[in-house]
């Protein structure tokens, strides 16, 4: 006579699981191709900003030259908010940055100097 399926599972030997320097193995392997990761980008970064990559995609002012423009006048209004004066040949503008965004304002033109 044959015993029943769940009499046969009850009866057998218990799985085992793998313990020991197999599980071990996989955590140092996770660890190693992290760290190879890590260093791939330190590297990676390394190489962009020795390129100059990086202030363009940044936005970092000095980024793309822009000639003509030039800051005439800069007023720290508090901790996060400055005022700046830009100024290109005839045109002027008011530039307010702070943590509500950037606000640009344009300025009447500065009257020329009159010559005695």
């Amino acid at each position: 006579m044959m015993p029943s399926p769940a009499s046969a599972a009850s009866t057998g030997t218990p799985i085992t699981f793998a313990q020991g320097a197999a599980a071990q193995q996989g955590s140092l392997t996770g660890l190693v191709v992290a760290a190879l990761l890590l260093i791939g980008l330190c590297v990676g970064l390394w190489f962009v900003r020795r390129r100059g990559y990086l202030q363009r995609w940044v936005g970092v002012p000095g980024g793309l030259p822009v000639e003509g423009v030039r800051v005439v006048q800069r007023l720290r209004l508090g901790i996060h908010a400055h005022a700046y004066v830009l100024e290109d040949g005839s045109d002027r503008w008011m530039v307010v940055e702070g943590r509500q965004g950037v606000h640009v304002t344009p300025l009447a033109p500065r009257p020329k100097a009159e010559a005695p």
